[in-house]
């Protein structure tokens, strides 16, 4: 992921980790990828507030849509 200037993530190295996490594995969905990560509501109905199932795959997901789940995390 390369970061222009015009990029509004506060935390870029935070981001990027949970990115590394989110594609870990390619053949797995992004809840499967991410059970060791914590929110602050579950992934659920995060992904539902996005109109995304639950056995979506991070590279179905837009960027905009992984730094929203990222704004859930709790680190």
């Amino acid at each position: 992921v390369r970061f222009n200037k015009e990029c509004r993530v506060e935390n870029k190295a935070q981001f990027y980790n949970f990115l590394k996490l989110a594609f870990n594995q390619r053949r797995k969905t992004l809840s499967n990828n991410l059970k060791q990560v914590k929110f602050n509501k579950p992934l659920k109905e995060i992904l539902e507030q996005l109109n995304q199932p639950e056995s979506v795959r991070s590279e179905a997901l837009s960027i905009d849509d992984l730094y929203t789940i990222f704004t859930y995390c709790t680190f």
